[in-house]
């Protein structure tokens, strides 16, 4: 067999088994509603085939490899079985594990399977045996089905194999386009599906489809098939508060950007200080992200952000937003970022998006944070007063370290520009931080000046306010070269302020962890009068029980890290599983708690169904 015979064999294995595999992976609709609707019926077809046939060929590159250094029939044939063998075996895994938890092969089923302990967690009864045995009877055999199949094409004359994989290549782009048209359209009923698949990469293209008006955007997010549940079970029930007390106060929450948990000070914010001396003080707390969209999506589901995907495709609001919209809450939102980017008027905000602003006008982060202070005041003054009002300020000029031209420095040296390119792990911080502080200390002027407007509005003792930040911002303090945020899950990225200002109560500090997930649950007990019941919509529960978490989860783009108050396991999305001490060093000998491996599947599955 020469090369070219080898390439085609190999190129026909691949949809050979690419095909089983799309087959096989249609068992995943034994636990997820199958569409009604023609369109996801569609793509669902095309997705699955497109990309099955991908991660078969995908699968056989190594293959190709050996092709070209030595083309052996026998030798191609063996590896090949043993390649794809090994293809079909983790498809059929993964079926199971989605029929059970809901979710695909990651970084904490790797650990788990390959940490050397799973033996010490499950007990293997001779029934479990004997179906091992069937599993690999029939991923063996339909390894050999396959290798039969693509030989017994190879072989036949005359083949235009070449339409066939032109065919292919359209499926593909065809699953593809749908996506991109429903992610622009907010279709759910095909978005719904990407839970389904195993390790999508969807193609998406909202600005082409926008810009050339190939959507219609007037009902956008209209849900047409609304009958059929998503996985995202949340919240468990309807009824998931078991007492309402009637409690209707007010509800202010003022979030800054990049605002670590030691930068809140009387030198640093002096009015944001006062005011949070007055409320309870929670100074052990946690973001659920090192990141924007992971910190603000845990803070307002009570849920931690590994729900982010799914929460998005499915379009499901904040149970604290919906609440309040339910409870005829007056919104008065205003964010210096545009709230589209990340998508949180499609997920946090997907219920009221046409009741608040998604975007503030400014050339630059001061100049909208300028704005939303100005926007406020205004609420407070224009606002209807026989309802009540939730309000959020999200400040944004800290993120890229900005402050007026005229500002007066309070603290100095203090950087001209910022370039995080001249950075390395020798830089000295000094002016870098100072910079840092000083575009916080503008922003406190303005959290005083808005905490000044509320007195002035007579709402200030009626009124619930909330202090807190998304995520932190190091300055190399772990002496890694990490400058920012969003590249590691220590304090300085992860850990951030969280205040909560009560009307005539009087002010305690906390010191057990706690997480964004617990800002829900309080919310819904302290402002709307919802008791218990909290566990079934939240991973949390209220701030004030004094109940350290033992495991919370702090997520990220490509990597989760789970933290025990302790030791930092981090998971990446290759499997790969690294865990560090109280001291941010790596120990390279520790494996990760088996346990703790198993809190992690639990906590990521909880709301799945």
């Amino acid at each position: 067999m020469n090369r070219i015979e080898g390439s085609r064999l190999i190129l026909w294995m691949s949809v050979v088994f690419g095909i089983l595999a799309a087959l096989i992976a249609s068992l995943y609709y034994r636990s997820f509603a199958f569409p009604s609707d023609n369109l996801a019926k569609v793509f669902v077809l095309l997705a699955f085939l497109g990309h099955f046939i991908c991660f078969a060929f995908l699968a056989s590159l190594p293959i190709h490899l050996v092709n070209l250094l030595l083309p052996c029939r026998r030798l191609i044939f063996s590896i090949s079985a043993l390649v794809f063998a090994a293809f079909i075996g983790a498809v059929i895994f993964d079926v199971q594990l989605f029929t059970l938890y809901k979710f695909h092969i990651n970084a904490m089923v790797w650990g788990l399977v390959t940490g050397g302990a799973a033996g010490d967690i499950f007990e293997f009864s001779n029934q479990d045996y004997f179906y091992a045995a069937l599993f690999v009877a029939f991923v063996i055999s339909t390894a050999l089905l396959g290798l039969y199949l693509a030989e017994r094409i190879t072989q036949r004359k005359g083949n235009r194999g070449w339409l066939f994989f032109l065919l292919i290549i359209v499926i593909m782009g065809a699953g593809q386009g749908i996506y991109a048209w429903s992610d622009a359209r907010l279709y759910q009923p095909v978005m719904r599906q990407l839970a389904v698949i195993p390790w999508a990469q969807p193609l998406t293209a909202r600005r082409f489809f926008q810009k050339y008006s190939l959507v219609d955007t007037s009902d956008v997010g209209v849900t047409v098939d609304a009958a059929v549940e998503g996985i995202f079970n949340y919240p468990k029930q309807a009824d998931f508060c078991k007492k309402e007390t009637g409690i209707r106060k007010n509800l202010l929450i003022i979030m800054v950007d990049a605002l670590r948990f030691d930068a809140m000070t009387a030198d640093v914010m002096p009015n944001t200080y006062a005011v949070a001396s007055s409320g309870s003080q929670f100074l052990n707390h946690y973001s659920t992200g090192n990141a924007t969209r992971f910190g603000f999506f845990g803070l307002f589901y009570g849920v931690f952000s590994s729900y982010w995907k799914t929460a998005l495709n499915e379009g499901v609001p904040s149970i604290l937003i919906d609440s309040l919209d339910k409870n005829n809450y007056q919104f008065g939102v205003f964010a210096s970022a545009a709230l589209t980017s990340p998508e949180f008027d499609r997920t946090v905000f997907s219920s009221v998006k046409d009741k608040i602003d998604l975007r503030t006008v400014g050339a630059n982060k001061v100049a909208r944070d300028l704005e939303i202070t100005r926007k406020f005041k205004q609420f407070l003054e224009q606002r209807d007063r026989s309802q009540p009002f939730f309000s959020l300020l999200f400040y944004d000029a800290a993120h890229g370290y900005a402050m007026p031209s005229d500002f007066e420095l309070k603290f100095k040296p203090s950087l001209q520009s910022v370039s995080y390119a001249s950075l390395d792990n020798d830089s000295d911080p000094l002016e870098f931080f100072n910079r840092y502080k000083n575009s916080l200390n503008f922003i406190d002027t303005l959290i005083g000046e808005s905490i000044q407007n509320l007195r002035d509005s007579g709402e200030y003792d009626d009124t619930i306010i909330v202090l807190t930040s998304d995520h932190g911002q190091e300055f190399n303090e772990t002496k890694s070269n990490s400058w920012g945020h969003n590249s590691n899950f220590f304090a300085w990225q992860s850990k951030v302020p969280m205040v909560i200002v009560y009307p005539n109560k009087k002010a305690k500090t906390y010191r057990h962890l706690t997480s964004h997930v617990d800002l829900v649950p309080t919310l819904m007990r302290d402002v709307l009068g919802c008791e218990g019941g909290f566990d079934k919509y939240s991973n949390g529960w209220p701030l004030d029980l004094q109940k350290s978490h033992p495991l919370l989860l702090i997520n990220s783009w490509s990597k989760m890290a789970a933290y025990d108050g302790d030791r930092t396991t981090v998971f990446y999305q290759t499997g790969m599983i690294e865990v560090y001490d109280s001291k941010y060093q790596r120990l390279d000998s520790a494996r990760a708690k088996q346990a703790d491996v198993l809190k992690v599947i639990e906590l990521n599955s909880d709301f799945l169904d």
